[in-house]
């Protein structure tokens, strides 16, 4: 949509491209936490600690231009609806940084376990994958504004929230035949539990998309009704 004031097109477009920046480098950050647990990388851990700062500043710098059209520009129908699912997308690109981060953490705690070798890293690595992928389709989404996308990423958030449930209960039985380090266990179910959170943060940001589109907030829906 083009406006009569080129330079509210210009502010659209800018907050639009921070948010689609954002987004890219919250992606980044979760596979990179990932692969530091898996890969036991250790400086990998500390980078991503570290790399919140930037997060956190992009973040904020993002919400202020979405603050600043809506003060600024007081917008109405589609407008309104597309800085709503901005600021409500950063919201949930920042909570997946956060659990970026406490998986960053807990992977420094599991370097150092006794029995790393019994965790069911590959099916971590999997399930990580899977949301990994459903967050990249999020954020392709968001930017062509494709609202078919909810549907499919609710089928497979639910696929996820199987595994999680499958993972968490493996886990549980992993802590009673090690009970010298069953915090081990424990720290690997907070990050199945992370990685189901960031999935459920992707398919948030789906059905933002079919917000702007269709103008109907789909999130608390059942995924049947959207095939």
């Amino acid at each position: 949509m083009e406006h009569t004031a080129k330079s509210f097109d210009e502010e659209m477009q800018s907050m639009q491209k921070a948010v689609t920046k954002l987004a890219g480098r919250v992606e980044q950050q979760f596979r990179r936490a990932v692969l530091a647990l898996t890969e036991s990388d250790l400086s990998l851990a500390t980078e991503i600690l570290r790399q919140e700062r930037v997060i956190d500043a992009e973040h904020l710098a993002a919400s202020n231009m979405c603050s600043e059209l809506l003060a600024k520009r007081q917008p109405l129908a589609l407008d309104l609806r597309i800085i709503m699912a901005a600021i409500h997308s950063i919201n949930d690109l920042e909570r997946i940084g956060d659990e970026s981060r406490k998986i960053a953490l807990r992977s420094s705690s599991l370097m150092k376990s006794s029995i790393r070798d019994h965790l069911p890293l590959a099916e971590i690595l999997a399930l990580s994958e899977s949301a990994g992928n459903m967050l990249r389709s999020a954020i392709d989404a968001m930017v062509r504004e494709d609202n078919h996308m909810f549907a499919r990423l609710s089928v497979q958030d639910n696929e996820i929230d199987k595994k999680r449930d499958q993972l968490q209960a493996l886990l549980i039985k992993l802590a009673s035949s090690f009970p010298q380090d069953t915090s081990a266990c424990v720290d690997a179910i907070f990050v199945v539990q992370s990685v189901e959170r960031v999935a459920d943060h992707a398919r948030n940001i789906a059905a933002y998309v079919v917000g702007v589109v269709d103008g109907v907030d789909v999130r608390h829906s059942d995924q049947n009704d959207q095939i």
